[in-house]
């Protein structure tokens, strides 16, 4: 994850400029809640680093989520505000369809298994407005379906857009989808039962978020350089 993507962090805004990452004054990763201050605060425990003096988050012109000291932020820089319901249920879908555990790559999807399977989540979620597209990217040695987030309320069914040994269940997600997704979990629960299935391997902090109307934690991974995994969930 460079330094253009996810959280980052700065306790000074001089460190926005520079384009290493062993800046001292700068550090974050994947975002862990809601609360990008507050994922801040955490990943300045984890790494060791100075806290941020009177924390506000922002997003650059340059598109950046930073968080950093209020005294000084560039003038074109955006105050970010609490994320919304409505903004979390679309970011679930984003990380249900790349989802490797029970979600838009757990296994390889026709175009109407896709087409079905992305219909489903919008009516789980309440995106009721959403619209489907479908688009065929005729690769014939990549016969599996994906299905991604576009702009204005659309999700692009891409059809033969990927070999089917990209969606093989991978040890992590079988482990997820067994004791997590299988079961049905608070989110303490399904916290600790992440940590123990993640071990030692490099991954980035568990993404939480309370869900005080769900019965059961919904989990989500996403893998890549590394793997996240998002959770939502009641409390107990």
């Amino acid at each position: 994850m460079g330094a253009h993507d996810g959280l980052n962090c700065v306790t000074s805004w001089e460190a926005t400029t520079g384009t290493l990452w062993n800046d001292e004054r700068r550090y974050g990763g994947a975002s862990m809640s809601d609360d990008p201050v507050a994922d801040c605060r955490s990943y300045a425990e984890l790494t060791g680093k100075g806290p941020i003096a009177d924390p506000v988050a922002v997003r650059l012109i340059d598109g950046r989520l930073v968080v950093g000291p209020s005294v000084g932020r560039p003038a074109d820089a955006t105050l970010v505000p609490a994320i919304t319901e409505g903004e979390d249920r679309v970011a679930e879908l984003g990380q249900s369809l790349d989802d490797y555990v029970d979600g838009g790559l757990s296994r390889c999807f026709s175009a109407d298994e896709m087409t079905g399977f992305v219909q489903e989540e919008l009516s789980r979620l309440g995106l009721h407005r959403w619209t489907i597209t479908e688009r065929d990217d005729a690769r014939p040695a990549s016969p599996c379906s994906v299905a991604m987030v576009a702009a204005d309320q659309e999700v692009i069914v891409a059809e033969n857009f990927m070999p089917e040994s990209d969606v093989a269940p991978t040890v992590l997600s079988a482990a997820l989808r067994t004791q997590v997704a299988e079961q049905c979990l608070t989110l303490p629960e399904a916290e600790r039962a992440v940590t123990q299935i993640l071990g030692d391997d490099h991954h980035w902090p568990t993404f939480t978020r309370v869900d005080s109307a769900a019965s059961c934690t919904r989990v989500d991974v996403e893998l890549g350089g590394s793997a996240q995994v998002f959770l939502r969930g009641p409390e107990g």
